[in-house]
């Protein structure tokens, strides 16, 4: 750049070139070349330099480098825009190229295969397909917590229907119940349900409520032929069941047990084996048509059997309803029970032994004469009904388990029938008084009302258990000096003696 006058010029150059000076002529500036350098000066004359002119000269050149420096920074910008977009061009083609379809071969179609659909069992979840469902199990025994298994009283069955849904209906004795279970293998648990509320007498009530604790704590199931059997956790059985049979089933006319067979002793349901009482007949008579029928001390009774092998299924037994002596009458009822219970049963020459499923060995018999095909239907003379007014003094009374207790020494138990109709008596430690009526052998007795005295523990629950008991009589029987009272489905409740 040149700026002078007519004395001299000062030349200022910008950049690393210098024009050529020695033509006398000034040169253009080079725009790229003045950058990032200081000027240089040089004189042309010796004459003196204007300071304030100097100045101008170089705020005016600063001015013009500032320029030159950013319009360059604008442009190196605008170069690296440039550069990525070709790089980005640069990559699509790429892509493009790479993804260029190349000719696919033709897929096969598959030849269409026909399947047969293969029926599924259907199973619900939770219930093994081992299990019996469908069956109205009937309940023939339970434990009685002593170590021991209990008969079934009452007039009406307990039974078990386990449904196939997962669901178990029936019968506890007194009231209907449903409840939820699952099977796994032989484990079982039966979860809680519900029942109606209807009352009995305590010694059914008893047993349901037992019935009912027993079926909750069952864990595993064993079944053997027509008798399933419930165990707890420590392996004990606890309730026993009888698969009913519809109908008489024909067995073999050589079947071992088919024939006449006289009882001689039977499980008294006290962890004894005893003998049939003196002059007593029970005997039993296989048919080769599957039906039993005999004498079971006082009356006529019927059943069916089924036989596989060695397993042996007796159920609906049915018996008449005459009352005999009080013992006689016990032992009836002990035998009809056990008949029910027996699962198996063993043959060593005249003798036949029937036993449970848990193994216990609950009546013997001995093979009757040979070739009889019926028993000797000689029954129990008919009992000599008397007078029932008078005063009686209570000898025993029912366990509820098939047995007997004896009245305590000390705390006598009486009972004064009236002609009137009216009852009064000592419970053992309270008086009480009620009513009653009868119709033939039929009897009917109210409520009681007593006083409110209090003994001692033993002799509360005897009185507890008879005036429980009073009520539910229906029917009696009178023989010489003695007189008894049943329930109306012929078992033995309460024996007597003539005060």
């Amino acid at each position: 750049m040149t700026h002078g006058s007519g004395d001299g010029e000062i030349l200022i150059f910008f950049g690393s070139k210098k024009p050529d000076l020695g033509t006398g002529r000034r040169s253009p500036l080079i725009g790229n070349d003045v950058i990032d350098c200081p000027c240089t000066t040089q004189w042309k004359t010796g004459k003196n330099l204007n300071i304030g002119r100097f100045i101008r000269f170089f705020l005016i050149s600063y001015s013009i480098d500032r320029q030159l420096y950013h319009r360059k920074k604008r442009s190196l910008c605008h170069m690296k825009k440039i550069l990525i977009l070709a790089c980005a061009v640069l990559v699509l083609a790429i892509l493009l190229t790479g993804c260029t379809s190349q000719p696919v071969p033709p897929v096969p179609v598959a030849t269409p295969v026909v399947t047969t659909a293969v029926p599924v069992a259907t199973v619900t979840p939770g219930i093994s397909s081992s299990f019996p469902t469908g069956v109205n199990w009937r309940l023939f025994s339970y434990s009685d917590g002593i170590g021991g298994m209990a008969n079934v009283i009452g007039e009406q069955p307990v039974t078990a229907l386990f449904r196939s849904d997962g669901t178990v209906t029936g019968s506890s004795g007194c009231n209907q119940y449903t409840a939820g279970y699952t099977t796994s293998g032989s484990s079982i648990q039966v979860t809680n349900g519900s029942s109606t509320g209807m009352a009995c007498i305590p010694a059914v009530m008893g047993q349901e409520s037992r019935y009912i604790l027993l079926m909750a704590n069952a864990t595993t199931y064993s079944v053997n032929g027509d008798t399933m059997v419930f165990f707890d956790r420590s392996g004990k059985a606890t309730l026993a069941y009888k698969r009913p049979l519809e109908g008489a089933v024909n067995q073999p006319v050589a079947s071992p047990v088919v024939g006449s067979w006289d009882l001689q002793t039977y499980y008294n349901g006290n962890n004894a084996v005893v003998s049939v009482l003196p002059g007593s007949n029970i005997s039993a008579v296989f048919s080769p048509d599957g039906k039993i029928n005999g004498l079971s001390g006082c009356n006529e009774y019927s059943a069916l059997y089924s036989l596989h092998d060695i397993t042996l299924g007796i159920s609906q037994v049915k018996t008449a309803k005459k009352a005999c002596d009080p013992d006689l009458m016990t032992q009836e009822n002990q035998y009809l029970a056990l008949l029910e219970r027996v699962n198996t049963y063993e043959t060593k020459g005249d003798q036949m032994v029937l036993i449970t499923a848990m193994g216990q060995k609950v009546l013997t018999f001995r093979k009757g004469i040979a070739g009889a095909d019926t028993p000797s239907l000689q029954l129990t003379p008919s009992p000599f009904t008397g007078t029932l007014t008078g005063t009686w003094a209570l000898k025993s009374y029912t366990d509820g388990k098939g047995g007997s207790v004896a009245v305590m020494t000390g705390s006598p138990v009486t009972a004064k029938f009236n002609a009137d109709g009216s009852l009064s008596g000592s419970a053992g430690c309270n008086q009480y008084s009620t009513t009653y009526s009868i119709s033939g052998a039929s009897i009917s007795i109210s409520q009681t009302a007593a006083t409110k005295q209090s003994c001692d523990p033993e002799t509360m629950a005897q009185e507890h258990a008879y005036l429980t008991l009073l009520p539910v009589a229906g029917k009696f029987a009178i023989f010489g000096d003695s007189m008894v009272l049943y329930n109306s489905n012929g078992q033995v409740l309460l024996n007597y003696k003539a005060a």
